[in-house]
């Protein structure tokens, strides 16, 4: 057979099996069944606690970082807890105060008699209650002169676990020796704004082989300062000193507390011209008052104050001048100022008072201090 004849046998056979016409469906004869559907397991994996904590983290983290950014735009410059003695401007009025009440405390503290005995006692060997009236005053005086030099400010690492900060004073006696002030204290708290600023911090003074406790606060603002300080023996024994700043003039205001009683009131301003510091102390005790004026001086190689007093004391009107230099007794190294008084209307005398800075041994003088006082050019 050829090739067009199986085609034709092939075409004939599948168009045997095809109907001439479709045939007719009753769809009505069928039941629609809705499908059922089966889901298939899901295979749910657990997500790792480590990932919910680190999304928990970002988010804290990210929470912190705004109120911290807020804060500093809010306040920009405010300090944490900080040293006062690390602002420049703090420095001399803090030490100051430091050196004068914890002298006036030492001296209060090493007097075997009490203050108001001691005044009793003083009137009887000498002609004028003014060398007794400025007795408590004398070693504050010596340490705040310092043979006209500054006082050295130090702050080191502090060595006691109690406190976070020490700063080491340092001025110089008028025999030429080193007289060293030891603070350690906490700043309780620091604040700072475009007006004002004000600290409070608390400690001890280590001095003269003595412990005193301390709590000091200053605030400062465009128009005036107010710092208080306040050095503590007891609770009935202490020093208090209030240094108010306006108008660029500043008085130290002194307050010595002896057995729960006020003893002495005192107004202290110190003036420095041409590397010369010139103290004026005025006292004011009911119906007491007087004026000192004090300097330092060299005078026949020899370190002095020299005093210009006016006092009316118990009615009496006294006035004149005074000059203070320190005696050491060469078998016992113990010191004592010797006072030599001129009254304008008295004759001159002479008076020794007890010393209360601490006595170590006193070798040559070059063997002080590395300290150096400032020239003195005026007589």
């Amino acid at each position: 057979m050829t090739k067009n004849q199986i085609f034709k046998v092939i075409k004939s056979n599948l168009e045997s099996h095809i109907p001439a016409t479709l045939p007719k469906v009753n769809w009505s004869d069928f039941v629609i069944e809705t499908p059922v559907t089966v889901e298939s397991p899901v295979n749910e994996r657990k997500k790792p606690f480590f990932g919910e904590f680190k999304l928990a983290f970002m988010s804290l983290l990210a929470f912190a970082l705004v109120i911290i950014g807020l804060n500093v735009i809010l306040q920009p410059g405010q300090p944490t807890l900080t040293n006062p003695y690390q602002v420049q401007a703090n420095q001399t009025s803090l030490s100051i105060s430091a050196v004068s009440t914890a002298s006036i405390a030492s001296n209060i503290q090493a007097s075997q008699i009490s203050y108001n005995a001691a005044v009793s006692y003083i009137q009887a060997l000498s002609t004028s209650q003014s060398t007794s009236t400025l007795e408590p005053y004398l070693e504050m005086i010596e340490t705040i002169t310092g043979q006209n030099a500054n006082i050295g400010i130090e702050s080191v690492p502090s060595d006691n676990p109690d406190y976070a900060y020490k700063t080491t004073l340092t001025s110089i006696d008028l025999v030429g020796d080193p007289i060293v002030f030891n603070l350690y204290f906490n700043t309780l708290s620091y604040s700072e704004s475009d007006q004002k600023t004000s600290y409070s911090i608390e400690g001890i003074f280590l001095y003269n082989d003595s412990q005193f406790d301390f709590t000091g606060s200053q605030v400062i603002s465009d128009e005036q300062s107010t710092l208080y300080f306040k050095t503590t023996s007891d609770t009935n024994n202490y020093v208090e000193s209030t240094l108010n700043t306006q108008d660029n003039a500043s008085t130290y205001h002194l307050k010595i507390v002896q057995n729960g009683s006020i003893t002495s009131e005192s107004q202290l301003q110190i003036e420095e011209s041409n590397n010369e510091k010139v103290i004026h102390l005025a006292f004011h005790n009911g119906s007491d008052e007087g004026q000192y004026q004090i300097k330092y001086e060299n005078e026949d190689n020899q370190n002095i104050l020299k005093v210009e007093y006016e006092t009316q004391i118990q009615g009496i009107t006294e006035a004149g001048q005074m000059k203070i230099s320190v005696v050491i007794d060469p078998v016992t190294g113990l010191s004592s100022y010797q006072i030599i008084v001129k009254p304008n209307e008295e004759p001159e005398y002479e008076y020794s008072s007890d010393r209360k800075i601490h006595e170590k041994d006193h070798p040559d003088e070059s063997d002080s201090s590395n300290l150096e006082p400032s020239e003195n050019t005026d007589d």
